[in-house]
C-alpha cells in the first residue's frame, strides 16, 4: 500500500511539473518585451505586463526594453523616463547610461548626454570606440570642438577596423574648428576607405571653399554630384554660396543663400566653445540647428546607424537606417 501511494505521489508531482513547464513554454512575455524597436507596441504591452508583477531586478530590464520601444515610436520623453527607472533599479549597467545619453542627445540636451556617456565610459571595463564617438558628437552639439576632437581621436584609436565614418566625423569637427590641414588629411583617409562616398567629397569641397581654394572646392562638389546626384543636389546652393563669398568671387546670390540646408554651419575659428550657454544648450549660432531636429540630415542618421551596428545594437541601427531611407529614399548611401 505504501509503495502504491509513493508511486501515485510521484506521478502527481511529474504531472504538476509538466503542467508548469508547458505554461512557462507558452509564456512569451519576456521575448515580446525584448522586441523593443522591432515591434514597439507588442514590446510595450509585454513589458508593462512584467512591470505589474511583484518587484524584482527583472523590472530594470523591462523598463529598459520598454524605453527602447517608446523611443522607436518617437516618444522620447517617456523613453527617458523608463530608461531612468531602469538606471535607478540597476545603475551598474553601462549600456543603460549609454542609452539614456543617446536619448538626451536626440532632445538636444547635450550636457545631460555628456554626463551619461561619461558614466557609461566609467562603468564599462573595456573602453569602446562608440561611447567616445557619441560623447564627441554631444560635445560638437555644444560647440565644444576641442573636447569633441579629443573624443573623436580616442574613438579612432580604439577602433581596430578604422571605419571611414570616424575619420569623416572628426574631419568635420576639425574643419569647423578651423584646422583645415588636419581636416583634409581625415577626409583623405575616409575616401581611401570609402572612395565613392559623395558626402565626404562634398564636405571636403566645403573645406576647400573656406580655405579659398575655389577650384578644388568646385572639383570635389562636381565629383560628389556625379556620384550621387539625388542626395548631394541639396548641397549645391551651400557650396555655391560659400564659393561666391570668397575674395574676388562677389557676394552670394540671394537665391543660393535662401536655399541653405539645415546642415550645421560653423565659423572658421578654433574656439567655438565660447558659444555654449551656461544652461547646457547651444546658443543661437553655427551649431544651434542641431537642436531643431533629432539629427540634421541623412548622413547623420547613417553614421549613427553604423555606430549602433558597431556596438551590436541592431534594433537602433535598423531604426536609424530606416529613418535615413524615409528622409531620402533615393539615397545611394541608404
Amino acid at each position: 500500500m505504501d509503495r502504491s501511494r509513493e508511486i501515485t505521489g510521484l506521478v502527481a508531482l511529474i504531472v504538476t511539473l509538466l503542467t508548469i513547464g508547458v505554461a512557462v513554454a507558452k509564456d512569451t512575455t519576456w521575448k515580446d518585451c525584448e522586441l523593443a524597436a522591432r515591434n514597439p507596441d507588442r514590446s510595450i504591452a509585454a513589458c508593462s505586463k512584467i512591470l505589474k508583477r511583484p518587484s524584482s531586478k527583472a523590472h530594470a530590464a523591462a523598463f529598459h526594453h520598454r524605453g527602447q520601444a517608446y523611443a522607436a515610436k518617437g516618444n522620447v520623453d517617456q523613453a527617458v523616463s523608463d530608461i531612468s527607472a531602469g538606471i535607478r533599479l540597476d545603475p551598474e549597467r553601462a549600456y543603460r547610461w549609454q542609452e539614456r545619453g543617446e536619448l538626451y542627445a536626440r532632445q538636444g540636451k547635450y550636457q545631460q548626454a555628456i554626463a551619461d556617456f561619461t558614466e557609461a565610459i566609467r562603468k564599462d571595463p573595456t573602453p569602446r570606440a562608440f561611447r567616445f564617438q557619441h560623447r564627441a558628437e554631444a560635445y560638437q552639439g555644444l560647440g565644444d570642438l576641442t573636447r569633441a576632437i579629443a573624443d573623436f581621436d580616442e574613438a579612432i584609436r580604439l577602433d581596430p577596423e578604422a571605419r571611414w565614418f570616424r575619420f569623416y566625423a572628426r574631419a568635420n569637427a576639425l574643419r569647423d574648428a578651423g584646422q583645415y590641414d588636419r581636416a583634409l588629411a581625415d577626409y583623405e583617409t575616409a575616401l581611401e576607405l570609402e572612395p565613392t562616398n559623395a558626402w565626404v567629397l562634398a564636405d571636403r569641397g566645403r573645406t576647400y571653399a573656406r580655405m579659398g581654394r575655389s577650384e578644388a572646392a568646385k572639383s570635389d562638389f562636381d565629383s560628389a554630384l556625379k556620384l550621387d546626384p539625388a542626395n548631394v543636389q541639396e548641397l549645391r546652393p551651400v557650396i555655391e554660396a560659400e564659393v561666391a563669398a570668397l575674395p574676388g568671387q562677389g557676394p552670394p546670390s540671394t537665391a543660393a543663400a535662401s536655399q541653405r540646408t539645415p546642415t550645421p554651419q560653423a565659423a572658421p575659428t578654433s574656439n567655438l566653445s565660447t558659444q555654449t550657454s551656461q544652461s547646457g544648450g547651444a546658443q543661437k549660432g553655427p551649431l544651434s540647428t542641431a537642436q531643431e531636429t533629432p539629427l540634421p540630415n541623412v548622413e547623420a542618421y547613417l553614421n549613427r546607424g553604423i555606430a549602433n551596428s558597431d556596438k551590436g545594437n541592431n534594433d537602433r541601427a535598423i531604426a536609424d537606417f530606416t529613418q535615413a531611407i524615409q528622409l531620402d529614399p533615393k539615397s545611394a548611401m541608404a
